[in-house]
């Protein structure tokens, strides 16, 4: 089944993204191909939302447009009452339109893709293990809690024994407003190629990095 890995890269607690920045960013990762361009702007409440949870509101959403007459009807609650999915499509221009025109009311905001772009080389090449890579790009109004997930350099005794007490792993907790995520199974556990160079060109330098494993 393999391990799924949330990994995520993170402007500092404080710092949040406008409309217009969280847009420039989104562009750049469309227009360098490295993500599928496939998206869809939603808002609500994300902050305990990873881009797999993102990926089955939109499909709810998708299945509450196209669902015949003959069907009943998805529900309020099957939709989920935390997520609405403002926009979708395939294009630039429409995308950076739907962000901005998110409503500045204090909400969530944010943008799920269905995938990193493996048709782009330069970026297969980075992740040449990867497999069902998503992706979210959100901006929250109050900060949430990340998980980085290290080995435990102290878990051996130089002899190979286990040291009693102590842990295979370190779990760290980091709290950020702004930050870009993938759900993936057997990918690197940090941005790789051309996607850390959009990212630092987007987050800043100063972005914190993490991954967790499930």
């Amino acid at each position: 089944m393999g391990v799924w890995e949330h990994m995520w890269v993170a402007r500092p607690e404080s710092l949040g993204m406008s409309r217009e920045r969280v847009a420039d960013l989104c562009a750049d990762l469309l227009a360098e191909r490295l993500v599928r361009p496939e998206w869809s702007v939603v808002s609500g409440r994300l902050g305990d939302t990873s881009p797999l949870g993102l990926g089955l509101a939109v499909e709810r959403h998708r299945r509450a447009q196209t669902a015949p007459e003959t069907e009943p009807p998805v529900t309020r609650r099957e939709l989920g009452e935390a997520v609405t999915v403002e926009a979708t499509g395939t294009a630039v221009g429409p995308l950076v339109a739907a962000i901005t025109a998110v409503p500045d009311d204090g909400r969530d905001f944010g943008v799920y893709f269905p995938g990193l772009d493996l048709d782009n080389r330069r970026l297969a090449n980075a992740y040449p293990g990867i497999s069902d890579p998503e992706v979210a790009v959100l901006s929250l109004a109050e900060p949430t809690e990340l998980l980085e997930m290290v080995d435990n350099p102290d878990f051996l005794h130089p002899d190979g024994g286990i040291r009693p007490g102590e842990e295979p792993t370190l779990v760290h907790q980091h709290q950020a407003r702004s930050f870009f995520s993938t759900y993936q199974k057997g990918g690197p556990d940090t941005p790789q190629g051309p996607l850390l160079d959009v990212l630092i060109r987007h987050l800043g330098a100063e972005a914190l990095t993490g991954c967790a494993f499930y």
